[in-house]
């Protein structure tokens, strides 16, 4: 597989700070496939945290179910009166860009999106494909059953 590296790059690399970041779900956790990963970091200014997610599902794995979610690092949680959890019906707490894509060449846009306030440690990510399909990343939307990329860069209010 291609490497593969986040395009958004903060003008001095040494503000980052590398974090580990679960992948997790609202039910049953999904397991990506052998060789995958998640690179993630972020970087602090006052009471705005930045995150650069790169996900890579290297082979196929378990779907799990529901919808997936990321962490925060750990100590920060978000300001839920700013960045308000999804409510049942609109995705609001809107927190930055994602897309998915297939590691062909050249690189093929499945989906974009935003990132979402879960909760107060999580975010996930709301993706529209091609058809204008609009639904949150988890088991039953493109789940870990196919090889591709996932890349997130977040502006997230912390407490």
């Amino acid at each position: 597989m291609p490497s593969y590296q986040n395009i958004v790059e903060s003008p001095n690399p040494g503000l980052w700070t590398a974090f580990t970041t679960t992948l997790s779900s609202n039910t049953t956790p999904p397991i990506p496939g052998t060789g995958s990963s998640i690179i993630s970091s972020y970087m602090q200014n006052g009471k705005i945290l930045f995150i650069n997610l790169t996900f890579t599902n290297a082979a196929v794995g378990t779907d799990g179910s529901g919808v997936y979610r990321f962490n925060l690092p750990s100590g920060f949680s978000i300001n839920t009166a700013v960045a308000i959890p999804f409510d049942g019906t609109n995705y609001t707490g809107h927190l930055g860009s994602a897309f998915i894509d297939w590691p062909s060449t050249p690189i093929a846009v499945l989906a974009y999106g935003v990132g979402v306030t879960y909760d107060s440690t999580h975010y996930y990510l709301v993706l529209m494909d091609q058809n204008e399909n609009i639904n949150p990343y988890g088991s039953s939307w493109y789940g870990v059953q196919e090889v591709f990329y996932i890349t997130a860069n977040l502006i997230i209010p912390i407490n």
